[in-house]
């Protein structure tokens, strides 16, 4: 069956966006706009910083989060790796037929796949893994330990092999475009983006470490979680572990 105007235009995205290690961009592209933008002339209006003491746990994992990619080699636990998952798309009420989740969608329509590449874990083999949202339950795909094959994927950064997992997102972009067209493509990014944030500000509650990665080679990481690459693609990953003592 020939593809569509919107099928080919989410696969010609992906391609023309996608990293590969032998064709990794160089160099700068044009001149890099200011950090940050002002108003000098307009009217100002101070605003109050939270306070240190009292501001609640969620705020003190806002202002403690950050980047962590020296990790461990200690393993989480079964237990943590459900509060984590279920921060990221556990579903929180329903509605009718309607399952709304941790972290916003656009539509309600949830796009984004989630998958667990397990290095080290108490109660639960290395392995990938898929989130089976409705049944809130881990579905063993892979019995391979995956990091050495994610750290190579992610163009050799090496500490998705040493934590102890990596949350990596797929989008499935046909469950936006039968109702949003192409513009749809931009909610998939939207929807990771929240929910990579639930995971990082999860994991920093609880005393863990969690980094983002976005550069990767977009085969590798597919070929890993042993999807075709026609309709969903990866978007994101996230490793987390127990962070290195100093």
């Amino acid at each position: 069956r020939p593809m569509t105007k919107p099928d080919e235009f989410i696969r010609d995205f992906f391609t023309a966006t996608g990293y590969r290690p032998d064709a990794m961009p160089s160099g700068q592209s044009g001149e890099r706009a200011l950090l940050y933008k002002t108003y000098p002339d307009a009217p100002v209006v101070k605003l109050e910083l939270p306070a240190p003491e009292g501001a609640g746990e969620l705020f003190h994992a806002i202002e403690t989060r950050r980047s962590v990619r020296v990790f461990s080699d200690e393993a989480l636990s079964l237990s943590e790796i459900s509060r984590l998952v279920w921060a990221v798309q556990g579903v929180t009420a329903k509605r009718g037929d309607a399952a709304f989740r941790a972290a916003p969608s656009a539509g309600a329509q949830y796009p984004v796949e989630t998958y667990l590449a397990v290095n080290r874990g108490e109660g639960i083999d290395a392995g990938v893994y898929h989130l089976n949202v409705r049944d809130f339950a881990l579905e063993r795909l892979s019995e391979c330990s995956p990091g050495a094959a994610l750290a190579d994927a992610g163009l050799g950064q090496g500490f998705l092999a040493t934590c102890s997992v990596v949350f990596i997102w797929t989008g499935i972009y046909k469950r936006l475009m039968w109702r949003y067209g192409k513009r749809g493509v931009r909610y998939i990014f939207m929807d990771a983006g929240h929910i990579a944030e639930n995971l990082h500000l999860a994991a920093t509650a609880m005393g863990l470490g969690c980094c983002a990665v976005g550069a990767f080679d977009d085969k590798e990481v597919a070929g890993i979680l042993g999807l075709d690459g026609k309709d969903e693609f990866p978007v994101y990953l996230s490793a987390v572990g127990v962070p290195r003592r100093k």
